[in-house]
């Protein structure tokens, strides 16, 4: 028979394969002789758990042992995070800890998670992939506490820093309760600090079923004075630019195509007034952007987003009619014409 490799678990494709596999390796055991010297002594160490200890001579090598062992499952599914959440109720929330950081730690976060399964029975083999913030690391010392307590919170963790640069945070569950929540807590050291944080997610998923899931989203509450200017050496500059009134079709042509130095700006309804503010991540709560309104969102330095009325809105009133007819006249010149000055 032509050599055939193995697949990762032993199996060779398929069962007739491994039948066969199977047939050979034992004609083959059966019209071999054993070694007379045969001697081997197996040590299975595990966590937790007194050292098993097995030794093989010729006289009992043929001998069955067996032992329970808990396994840990570590080949991680792809989750597609775009998907609702089903069977599973997540909870994230993230504050800033009373606790003093130590000295090589910026910031000391406590996150808070609570998940619960919504089916009428507890589900099994759960996955925690949490997704860390650049810079942060989560406390070692909390998570083996988690692990190793004597209500054994968590059945083991793995910290994953080559995904990328925000790194990823794997927890085990064994099970998980439809009564109530399961409830994780720890804290996250901030190493070092960057401009600006990233949203980040949760995501609760079965380990043999991983469309059962659900993802929450969260972000380390920043320090709004700490982003009103940008320091380098001894100059500094605001982020912050000034209220302006709406802009015209001309102006805004202009603005789509002259650099300006003032920082980036926004345009949102409020009162039926367009007002222009400052576009930073630290203030994303206070844009009310909804989902599924439409926005101009330009890229580049001197940026600005601004809300594009739904078709329904343009014909609501006079006021946003002439507004949408500015919007689709700019648009459409940019489109034929690009940016002529």
């Amino acid at each position: 028979m032509a050599e055939q490799p193995a697949e990762e678990r032993g199996g060779f494709g398929s069962t007739q394969s491994t039948m066969v596999v199977l047939q050979a390796l034992s004609e083959y055991l059966i019209r071999k002789p054993p070694p007379a010297d045969l001697s081997l002594d197996v040590d299975v160490r595990l966590r937790g758990r007194k050292e098993i200890r097995y030794h093989f001579n010729p006289e009992n090598s043929y001998a069955a042992r067996s032992s329970r062992v808990v396994t840990y499952y570590n080949q991680l599914h792809e989750v597609d995070e775009k998907m609702p959440c089903k069977d599973f109720e997540l909870k994230v929330n993230i504050e800033e800890s009373s606790e003093k950081p130590p000295a090589d730690v910026e910031k000391s976060y406590q996150i808070t998670i609570k998940v619960r399964a919504l089916g009428p029975r507890d589900v099994r083999m759960v996955v925690l992939d949490i997704s860390l913030p650049t810079g942060f690391t989560p406390e070692n010392s909390d998570l083996e506490m988690l692990s190793n307590s004597v209500d054994h919170y968590i059945n083991d963790f793995k910290i994953v820093d080559n995904l990328s640069d925000r790194g990823s945070l794997i927890i085990h569950l064994f099970k998980v309760s439809h009564k109530e929540p399961e409830i994780l807590i720890f804290r996250l050291q901030q190493r070092f600090k960057v401009g600006l944080l990233q949203p980040s997610s949760v995501t609760a998923y079965e380990y043999y079923n991983p469309d059962h899931r659900c993802t929450h989203t969260y972000t380390p509450r920043e320090d709004r004075e700490e982003l009103t200017q940008i320091c380098k050496d001894n100059v500094c500059r605001c982020t912050q630019g000034k209220v302006c009134t709406s802009l015209q079709h001309g102006v805004r042509s202009c603005d789509c195509c002259v650099p300006k130095s003032e920082s980036e700006s926004f345009l949102n309804k409020e009162r039926e007034t367009f007002a222009c503010t400052t576009l930073h991540h630290g203030c994303r709560d206070d844009l009310n952007l909804q989902q599924g309104s439409q926005f101009i969102y330009m890229l580049g330095k001197d940026t600005w987003v601004e809300r594009w009325p739904t078709p329904a809105e343009c014909s609501s009133s006079p006021e946003l009619q002439a507004k949408c007819k500015s919007l689709n006249d700019t648009a459409e010149e940019l489109s034929v014409n690009a940016c002529r000055l």
